[in-house]
């Protein structure tokens, strides 16, 4: 297959990962023929005569492709939450040990929870989570859940990435080392690290 990523930022990932690892990302994926279109959105779609789907994207550009894969993120719905009467900060508010909502009966878990105005959105605590919560509906021996940031793989060998820690939108990367192909970088709260990444 000849593959295009579509980025709505000019670099992959940006959302997550600083731009100097974004760019380290297309890199590797151009090397492997992916096509990346960065800082660009798809406006329009329709379907072809052929099967085939044309899309219009926001620089005007028209591109066809035959599959297209949506990978544009998550968004908790609050609307029935909210109605319910159940508290909601970016996701379902659950205490950080129980995931018991404000409401007796409620508890939550997985990707539309929130901890401390954190959402939650990793597959890997979810189990955890509903031990904690069969352990709480069920009369079981009490468990406490302890979120921890799970640790972010990005599996492609092109340009392999690992994240661990609490990443903040709002502080700056700092880069630790920078030789030899490798990159780590760092944010920090003070002197204390609170996150790490190396590309």
């Amino acid at each position: 297959h000849a593959v295009s990523l579509i980025s709505m930022t000019p670099e992959p990932l940006e959302g997550l990962m600083p731009v100097q690892v974004g760019g380290k990302v297309r890199r590797g994926l151009e090397g492997l023929g992916v096509t990346v279109i960065g800082g660009e959105t798809a406006e329009e779609m329709s379907r072809l005569a052929s099967g085939a789907i044309s899309v219009t994207l926001s620089g005007g550009r028209r591109a066809v492709f035959d599959h297209i894969v949506s990978a544009v993120g998550l968004a908790t719905q609050s609307r029935m939450i909210r109605s319910a009467g159940i508290a909601f900060n970016g996701g379902i508010v659950v205490d950080a040990s129980t995931l018991q909502t404000n409401s007796d009966c409620v508890f939550a878990l997985g990707d539309c929870i929130s901890i401390g105005g954190t959402a939650c959105r990793f597959i890997e605590p979810i189990s955890h989570q509903a031990a904690t919560i069969a352990a709480q509906v069920t009369g079981g021996v009490a468990t406490h859940y302890h979120h921890r940031p799970p640790v972010i793989r990005l599996k492609t060998r092109s340009a392999p990435v690992i994240v661990e820690g609490a990443i903040r939108r709002d502080a700056a990367w700092q880069i630790e080392t920078n030789s030899d192909g490798s990159l780590v970088m760092v944010q920090r709260d003070g002197d204390q690290v609170t996150a790490r990444l190396v590309a």
